[in-house]
This record gives C-alpha cells, structure tokens and sequence, in this order.
C-alpha cells in the first residue's frame, strides 16, 4: 500500500502523466514511450517536465527513483 505522501503525490498527476511515470519505471526510452501511448516525442519531454515540476524534482533520475519508491 502506498504511503500517505505517495498517494497525495501521484495525486497531482493526471492519467497521462502516470502511465508516462510508470513507463520511465519500467525502462522505457522517451521514444518508446511514444510509440506505445501513440503520442509525439515531444509531448513524452512535455508530460515528463511537467511530473518533475508537479512533484519537485529537477533531474530524470530522480524522477525514476521517486516512481519507484511509489511502487509503479
């Protein structure tokens, strides 16, 4: 079960901007991640500026370590 914190985090974050998190998780490549939600590369690098805003961090891999201590 996710943590208090964790459930108001992810929270802030629309359907989009979770799948996206979840697939940085996973390993997923910025273009791959395209492809498969069938969105530009350009709205990934959106999308992802706006997790890192929503949830305060500045770097990718501190988002990916975040997602991961949310359990994604």
């Amino acid at each position: 079960m996710l943590q208090y914190s964790h459930r108001s985090l992810l929270g802030r974050l629309i359907d989009r901007e979770r799948e996206v998190l979840q697939l940085l998780v996973q390993g997923a490549e910025i273009k791959h991640i395209a492809h498969q939600l069938k969105i530009s590369f350009f709205t990934v690098e959106e999308h992802i500026k706006h997790i890192k805003r929503k949830l305060g961090v500045r770097k990718l891999s501190t988002l990916i370590a975040l997602g991961k201590d949310m359990g994604l």
